[in-house]
């Protein structure tokens, strides 16, 4: 499937951004929350419906020694994370 143009993307883009200057901000994050949960679902559906095809060696070289040093470098820098927020 071919990309789509940047045009197209910007467009949307744009639209988006002068609906939420016409109408508001509040009207943006109301619809955000309305949308929120459908696109999830779509995402997740697409992400299952994907797995067959998935090929594993193309993540190889991150799980080059398994996945327990991902976890263990993921699971140690997660407290740092947390704090970051309160900076």
């Amino acid at each position: 499937m071919p990309d789509p143009p940047l045009i197209a993307l910007n467009i949307m883009l744009a639209t988006v951004v002068i609906f939420t200057i016409r109408l508001g901000i509040e009207t943006f994050t109301r619809t955000l929350e309305i949308f929120f949960i459908p696109v999830l679902i779509l995402l997740f559906i697409f992400l299952v419906s994907i797995i067959p095809q998935a090929n594993i060696q193309h993540i190889q070289p991150v799980f080059e020694n398994g996945a327990k040093p991902v976890i263990r470098g993921t699971l140690f820098n997660l407290p740092g994370c947390i704090w970051l927020n309160w900076i």
